[in-house]
């Protein structure tokens, strides 16, 4: 506002100058028609300053500066709200990137966690196969050393039964021609306790893994009840 009262004066006081210098020269006749013929007017033979046509012109002149200074002093409030309300944008956005900041710095955090997390959970899945695999070898070699007493578990099955069979059918043997008697009785009832004992277990290997067993027979049972 100091600016827009100097220039307010200052504009005063160049019209002031003016018409001092207009009444001055308007005694003055001019022969000739002068630059700035719009401010002398005709008068006999010569030209005389138009002290009023001077006085419009600072007027109009005025006015129009002064309706410069009240657009410049508008503008200027129109800037001073734009930049407040910039200003106070800026400083909202501030705050938003402080807070998105905050965000970041928080996932990144999280970022470094998940990783730790993820490389331990990778060793401990490492680790886990490692462990599969051996398990799976120490199986693999409990398998077969399984399968290995199985075959012999069957073998000597196999054998305990045809040597059964063979004591057992030679009693029955001796029986049927009168020739052992009560101890011939006695050895047919061990052989059949022996024959109970090994149905059992047959019946427990079979149970443990399903194979081909050989068949028990009736005969020598039948030749006791013939008896």
């Amino acid at each position: 506002m100091d600016h827009v009262s100097s220039l307010i004066q200052h504009l005063l006081k160049e019209r002031d100058e003016a018409i001092a210098r207009a009444k001055t020269a308007e005694k003055a006749l001019v022969k000739q028609t002068p630059d700035g013929s719009e401010f002398y007017k005709r008068d006999g033979d010569g030209y005389r300053v138009d002290v009023e046509a001077c006085l419009a012109y600072i007027a109009k002149r005025r006015e129009s500066q002064h309706n410069t200074i009240c657009q410049n002093v508008r503008a200027r409030k129109s800037l001073e709200t734009e930049n407040a309300s910039l200003r106070e944008e800026c400083r909202a956005k501030g705050e938003t990137i402080a807070a998105m900041q905050g965000r970041v710095d928080w996932a990144y955090t999280l970022r470094d966690a998940a990783v730790a997390s993820h490389e331990g959970q990778k060793r401990n899945t490492e680790a886990f196969m490692r462990e599969r695999d051996e398990a799976r070898a120490e199986n693999a070699s409990l398998k077969e050393a399984l399968e290995d007493q199985r075959a012999w578990m069957r073998e000597q099955v196999i054998a305990l039964w045809e040597d059964t069979e063979k004591r057992y059918g030679d009693v029955a043997d001796s029986d049927a021609e009168g020739k052992a008697g009560a101890h011939a009785r006695g050895r047919i009832k061990e052989a059949e306790s022996i024959k109970d004992a090994i149905c059992e277990c047959l019946r427990a290997f079979t149970a443990l893994k399903p194979t081909s067993a050989p068949a028990l027979t009736n005969t020598q049972e039948n030749k006791e009840e013939g008896r």
